[in-house]
Parts: structure tokens; sequence; C-alpha cells
């Protein structure tokens, strides 16, 4: 069990270099979608006993992790600058 944890882990350190220009070249709210559309598949398959499976969900996992915390603040952030918000009410809502 901890190994797949740590699987997840380490694709997520491969992938994290790659995640930021790929979000800026397929469009932030696709690559939102596309997370949420990875983690029903994720959680899909890590319902059956499928080690093969359970080791790409891991994988897989680390790659929607770098997106999760990249992906969401940078919509909101261009979405809030683009509608022409306060800038205080992002620090707000940031905080």
């Amino acid at each position: 069990v901890a190994s797949l944890y740590c699987l997840g882990f380490v694709s997520g350190a491969f992938t994290s270099p790659f995640i930021g220009p790929f979000v800026d070249k397929v469009g932030r709210k696709k690559c939102a979608v596309m997370y949420c559309a990875l983690e029903i598949f994720i959680n899909l398959l890590e319902q059956y006993d499928n080690l093969a499976g359970l080791i790409i969900s891991r994988v897989i996992g680390g790659i929607t992790t770098n997106l999760l915390f990249s992906v969401f603040e940078s919509w909101l952030v261009t979405e809030h600058r683009r509608r022409g918000y306060a800038e205080e009410k992002l620090e707000t809502i940031l905080r």
C-alpha cells in the first residue's frame, strides 16, 4: 500500500514541470474539467481488486494532484482580473 502511494508522489514529481506549460497551452477551464474526469476515472479504477488498475490510478493521481494545485487558483485569478473585480476581493478569497 505504501508503495502505491509513493508511486503517486513520484509521478507527480516527474510531471510537475510540464503541468504549467500544458495548462497554458490547453486552457485552464479545459484542464479543470479534465481534472474532474480523471478523478472520476481514478475512483472507478480503485473499486476493483486489480493491481494494474491501482498502479495506473496512482500514476494518474500524481498528475491530477498537480492539476488540482495549479489550475483552479490560476483560473480564479484570471477570471477575477478579466471581469475587472477589485484586487482586494481577490486577496480575501485566496486567504
